[in-house]
C-alpha cells in the first residue's frame, strides 16, 4: 500500500517537503488499512458486505489529489486576496505618509499666513484707532464751529434787529440832511 501511494502521489506536485510527503504516503496507506479493517466490523454489525479493493484504494488516492487541488487553489485565492489587501494597506500607508508631509507643508504656510494676518490686524486696528481719533477731533472742531456759528448767527440777528430799529432814525437823519442841503 505504501509503495502504491508513493508511486501515485510522488509525481503529483504538492507544496510540502519530502519528509511531510513520506508521512502523507504512510497516512494514506494506514487510512486504507483502517477502512479495510472496518469492513469486517461493518459486516458483523449490519450483516452487509462492503469490499475495499485495490480500485477503491486508487479511487481514494485520486479523490485525495482532487480535494488537495481544490483546497490548494482556494488557499492560493485567499493568499492572493490577502496579498492584494496588504498591497492596498501599504499603498494607503504610503498615501497617509504623503498626506502628512503635505499637511506639514500646509501647516507652515498656514502659520505664515496667520502671522501676516496678525500683522495686518494690528495695522488695521492702528488705522481704525487713528481714524476714530481723527473723527473725534473733527467732531470736536465741528461742535466748536457750530457754537461759533450760533454765536455769529445770534450776533447777526441782533445786528439786523438793531439795524431795523435804527433804520427809521437813519431815514429821518438822511431826510433832514437832504433838507439842509
Amino acid at each position: 500500500l505504501l509503495d502504491v501511494a508513493t508511486k501515485f502521489l510522488d509525481p503529483y506536485a504538492m507544496e510540502a517537503d519530502q519528509k511531510t510527503k513520506n508521512h502523507l504516503y504512510g497516512l494514506v496507506a494506514n487510512v486504507h488499512k483502517i477502512v479495510t479493517d472496518c469492513t469486517s466490523e461493518y459486516f458483523q454489525r449490519y450483516r452487509k458486505s462492503v469490499y475495499c479493493t485495490p480500485k477503491s484504494y486508487l479511487g481514494f488516492i485520486d479523490l485525495y489529489r482532487d480535494i488537495y487541488a481544490e483546497k490548494l487553489e482556494s488557499i492560493h485565492l485567499l493568499a492572493d486576496k490577502i496579498n492584494g489587501g496588504l498591497k492596498k494597506l501599504q499603498q494607503a500607508g504610503e498615501d497617509v505618509r504623503m498626506m502628512k508631509i503635505e499637511l506639514g507643508q500646509k501647516e507652515i504656510k498656514l502659520q505664515e499666513a496667520s502671522k501676516e494676518t496678525d500683522v495686518l490686524l494690528v495695522e488695521i486696528t492702528d488705522s481704525t484707532a487713528k481714524a476714530q481719533k481723527k473723527q473725534a477731533e473733527v467732531a470736536a472742531v465741528k461742535d466748536v464751529l457750530q457754537n461759533e456759528a450760533m454765536i455769529v448767527s445770534k450776533g447777526k440777528k441782533e445786528a439786523e434787529e438793531d439795524l431795523k430799529a435804527a433804520q427809521p432814525a437813519l431815514e429821518d437823519a438822511k431826510n433832514a440832511l437832504d433838507a439842509i442841503t
